[in-house]
């Protein structure tokens, strides 16, 4: 079961226009913008920095509004 942070995260990306979010088989989550993975989120980050990190991948990826 993922947390708080990381559905609304995930809530938000898959809101977003060639934005695709995909839940792996050790359950974490895959973005994909226009067929093409730029980030892997933890579903259950084990430490602060992890969702910071995957937050500021997004970013330099081009993803607006994270």
């Amino acid at each position: 079961m993922a947390n708080k942070d990381v559905t609304q995260l995930i809530t938000r990306l898959s809101r977003q226009e060639g934005i695709t979010v995909r839940r792996t088989s050790k359950n974490h989550y895959r973005v994909y913008r226009d067929g093409l993975m730029i980030a892997g989120i933890p579903a259950t980050p084990s430490d602060w920095r992890s969702l910071r990190n995957a937050k500021a991948k997004l970013r330099r990826a081009g993803c607006p509004t994270i």
